[in-house]
């Protein structure tokens, strides 16, 4: 068993509680680290930039094997994209629009 695990005993309802707690604490510091990334140009320049190299906004298309890897990065370009969308919406349109135009 992990030595960070925040439950040790499943059946102790203290213990999963707290860790429900936990879990939802860190949860909130990610989306306000994000949040603060994108509250900087600098910070929506280099999100920006992760998202158009993972392919988020154009077509995984290929008619190889290919398409499997691109489609892995993809993924990974929308989930940046929905955790920036949690984070901030208004930050994440403001972004997009600074990039786009």
């Amino acid at each position: 068993m992990s030595e960070n695990a925040f439950v040790k005993n499943a059946g102790d309802e203290g213990q999963v509680e707290n860790s429900k707690k936990k879990e939802r604490f860190t949860r909130k510091d990610e989306l306000t680290d994000l949040y603060n990334i994108l509250a900087t140009k600098s910070g929506r320049r280099f999100i920006w930039k992760l998202i158009t190299q993972f392919g988020g906004l154009k077509s995984i298309w290929s008619n190889s094997a290919v398409i499997h890897y691109n489609a892995g990065q993809q993924d990974a370009a929308h989930f940046l994209m929905s955790e920036c969308l949690l984070a901030d919406r208004k930050l994440y349109l403001q972004m997009q629009e600074e990039n786009l135009s």
